[in-house]
């Protein structure tokens, strides 16, 4: 069998500190095959990302290959994984990232706008992203999250439960960490699709905090937060999404994600250029992180913001 050897781009922070980690010849298998690459379950914690797309993110390995190179890859196929090297076993592919490019999409050196600049920001951006998908996940809530058209957003609360943003706006202003984990267990692994809305916001709650902590100043302790939504993320989602919400929770993501979020907070995009980035993420998942990032970083006007 001839070997077909592939090349990667970059890698990702967090997949390179997994794939350094595994012993050799560690056994994995191909969870899912998508338009835009394949996932990789690598023992029982992680899911790694084989992307044909330039977009790098932290579980990320960029291909520098064809797509039509693993379209014979099929679901659950077994994967070999040594060092540098992901192994096909019996296509003859092999994929060597041992001279990848490592990205790590920590927050950049762009110095924070103010809060009253960023709240701007979001808004403007929430208002679009609510003109162009206003039925889509959670963008119903964003009237009642930014306060723009709250009666708007009424008729749209059934569809998930009844779930109360205001008052979940309200517990992440609290001190005491109980009340808002309690409220982000109810929208753990709510909705539909390979990584359901209530995770996506998750996704984007923590990866605002974490990315902006000295900006968004929690009045709780972040680090415990953290750690109780990742450990419920493990018992009540799927292992994608777990994976992504421990990630957020080290501020890293897709660099879509983490472009947009700095433009908002730093200034460093045009607002049409965050969505852009925020809409070309899933059918709806940057929908939903953005509501997320909102969530963590608006800032009603009836609280003090700094000038």
């Amino acid at each position: 069998m001839s070997q077909k050897k592939i090349r990667i781009r970059s890698k990702g922070l967090v997949v390179n500190q997994i794939l350094s980690k595994t012993d050799d010849a560690t056994t994995a298998s191909v969870m899912g095959v998508a338009s835009h690459g394949l996932y990789i379950q690598i023992d029982r914690h992680w899911v790694i990302f084989l992307s044909y797309d330039n977009y790098r993110g932290p579980l990320t390995l960029n291909l520098e290959a064809d797509k039509a190179l693993l379209r014979e890859i099929d679901h659950n196929s077994p994967v070999d994984i040594r060092k540098g090297i992901i192994d096909f076993t019996g296509t003859g592919i092999q994929i060597n990232h041992s001279d990848a490019v490592l990205w790590d999409s920590r927050r950049g050196d762009n110095a924070p706008l103010s809060l009253i600049e960023s709240n701007a920001r979001i808004r403007a951006v929430g208002e679009e992203i609510y003109r162009q998908r206003k039925d889509v996940g959670f963008a119903p809530f964003l009237p009642i999250l930014l306060e723009f058209d709250p009666s708007e957003a009424q008729q749209s609360l059934a569809s998930f439960g009844g779930l109360d943003f205001e008052k979940l706006q309200m517990a992440t202003r609290q001190a005491d960490i109980s009340i808002l984990v309690m409220e982000m267990s109810r929208i753990l692994g709510l909705g539909m699709g390979l990584t359901p809305s209530g995770d996506d916001l998750l996704v984007g709650f923590l990866i605002a905090l974490n990315r902006y902590p000295d900006v968004l100043n929690p009045t709780f302790d972040l680090s415990q937060l953290n750690s109780a939504i990742v450990r419920m993320a493990y018992q009540k989602t799927s292992l994608l999404s777990a994976n992504l919400i421990e990630c957020a929770s080290l501020g890293q993501a897709n660099e879509r994600l983490t472009q947009a979020l700095d433009g908002i907070m730093a200034g460093s995009l045009t607002p049409g250029r965050c969505v852009e980035l925020i809409l070309g993420w899933g059918n709806s998942s940057g929908v939903d992180t953005f509501v997320g990032f909102a969530l963590a970083a608006y800032q009603r006007p009836d609280e003090d913001l700094d000038s």
